[in-house]
């Protein structure tokens, strides 16, 4: 038989374990998210678009798909400059875009960002894209035919009788609206083409 644990050894069994304060589980300055500033609800654009120019290596694909054909493109580096119309990557790429001018993307600038950038190639054409930061999705933007599948998990947009509803919320053209975790608008709806853009709120 195993001799009895002494009183003492029971006693300490109870103490209280205090963490060294590098252990808290408190999220560290590093895991906050760069923002981008809409600096008016109102938002206008004619033509949402992303053009990758310098992509290295590795960084595009073409796939041939049905009646058409879709141009990927993959960037993922730190943004070294921003300027309207331009995002400006360490490596050299860069992304020209037609995005709302209201948006404000200077807070990206030294961030480690992926970019990816899809044209699909049909009798019209459709421009996807992406921005994300740590696997976060910072900015969504589409124009062109439906989405078949969400960017951003938790939110989905349709086309609906010409009107373009989020998460099943029907959206005002030109005026950014908050749904969950993201500003989200849209222009020039129709049937079978949807114009919107999501950023990070």
């Amino acid at each position: 038989m195993n001799p009895p644990i002494p009183q003492l050894a029971r006693r300490s069994l109870r103490f209280p374990v205090r963490l060294h304060p590098m252990t808290s589980p408190s999220l560290p300055p590093t895991c906050a998210l760069p923002s981008i500033e809409v600096r008016s609800p109102a938002i206008t654009w004619e033509r949402l678009s992303v053009a990758v120019d310098g992509a290295p290596p590795g960084a595009s694909r073409t796939d041939t798909e049905v009646l058409g054909l879709r141009l990927t493109y993959r960037i993922l580096d730190p943004i070294a400059e921003v300027a309207p119309g331009l995002l400006i990557f360490a490596g050299g790429v860069r992304a020209h875009h037609l995005l709302p001018p209201s948006l404000d993307l200077r807070g990206l600038q030294g961030w480690r960002c992926e970019l990816r950038v899809e044209h699909l190639l049909r009798a019209a054409t459709t421009c996807d894209a992406t921005l994300s930061v740590d696997g976060t999705p910072l900015l969504w933007m589409r124009d062109g035919e439906p989405p078949t599948r969400s960017r951003i998990p938790g939110l989905h947009f349709a086309l609906r009788h010409g009107v373009t509803e989020a998460n099943g919320r029907a959206l005002s053209p030109g005026v950014m609206t908050a749904v969950g975790d993201y500003w989200v608008g849209s222009r020039h709806p129709s049937a079978t083409r949807l114009s919107f853009i999501a950023v990070r709120r």
